[in-house]
């Protein structure tokens, strides 16, 4: 698949499936990569107006949330 038709944050969603199955689905074992696809999510949405969709993000109400209980910094 080329560059351009990887959905926005679809790397770092692929991340965290791979390390909760490699770590038996223990999700404190991912938290630096959860926080990454909402770091990621939040500037998708910031750039595009909120206006972008992507398979990979939830919808962006919910990835401001996580974002600011999470304390991430975007």
């Amino acid at each position: 698949m080329p560059k351009d038709d990887v959905p926005p944050c679809h790397p770092q969603a692929c991340a965290i499936q791979s390390c909760l199955t490699k770590n038996g689905y223990q999700e404190d074992k991912c938290e630096h990569l959860i926080d990454e696809m909402y770091k990621c999510c939040a500037r998708f949405y910031r750039d595009t107006g909120g206006k972008g969709e992507s398979e990979s993000c939830p919808i962006e109400s919910v990835v401001q949330r996580k974002v600011r209980e999470r304390g991430i910094n975007v």
